[in-house]
């Protein structure tokens, strides 16, 4: 986001949860409601940050959705958003 202006910034949201994962546990899952960002360029966008690789979600686990889901106080609905990335990967 260098160089735009702060009115030039799309405001986005994002949330991670986790999955289990036969082989590894569990697996994260990220879910992202900017419809112009593909999950490469969210991947590089997380890559060039100084998280470790092993909190970054795979490619396959980067998914869109139209928002986010939330309760009635405005707080992120966490069972729902764990729900969520159960259905799709099933």
């Amino acid at each position: 986001m260098r160089g735009r202006g702060l009115a030039e910034q799309r405001v986005t949201s994002r949330q991670s949860t986790s999955n289990e994962d036969p082989v590894r546990g569990e697996r994260l899952v990220a879910f992202y409601t900017d419809p112009d960002i593909a999950p490469a360029e969210l991947g590089e966008r997380l890559a060039a940050t100084s998280l470790p690789r092993l909190w970054l979600p795979k490619r396959e686990d980067r998914r869109f959705i139209e928002s986010i889901p939330s309760l009635g106080t405005g707080k992120v609905d966490l069972r729902g958003v764990r729900m969520l990335a159960a259905e799709r990967s099933a």
